[in-house]
């Protein structure tokens, strides 16, 4: 199936637990096989939110089911890994979306009669 001709294009994205429903193992072994190169990783699309993109998932599932071997699944993961669109966030990063985090003022550096560790110079 070639990607362009998918009817969604990959715009639905799915919770880990949505995506455990569906390719029916748990949580630790998925996890596994994701850091394994065997299922697509997930998108990030907040500081602390992560998907997947449910036609990369179906990808990988037809392949299971056809009987590929491992290494034919490896570079079909790594193909579709390849062929995401680039991050919204202009570039920068693997994240879908970018939070930058807005930084306090820096510390005044401490007086110059006071040593490190709160003492006084006398």
């Amino acid at each position: 199936m070639d990607r362009n001709s998918a009817p969604m294009k990959g715009k639905r994205f799915m919770k880990l637990k949505e995506v455990l429903e569906r390719i029916g193992l748990g949580r630790s072994n998925f996890l596994d096989k994701v850091k394994s190169g065997l299922f697509p990783p997930q998108i990030h699309v907040g500081p602390r939110a992560v998907r997947w993109d449910e036609f990369e998932l179906s990808e990988v599932q037809a392949a299971y089911l056809a009987g590929r071997g491992p290494d034919d699944i490896r570079a079909l993961v790594r193909r579709l890994v390849a062929e995401r669109e680039p991050p919204a966030c202009g570039g920068r990063g693997t994240r879908t979306v970018r939070y930058l985090r807005v930084l306090a003022k820096p510390k005044s550096p401490a007086p110059a009669d006071k040593a490190p560790g709160g003492r006084i110079n006398n």
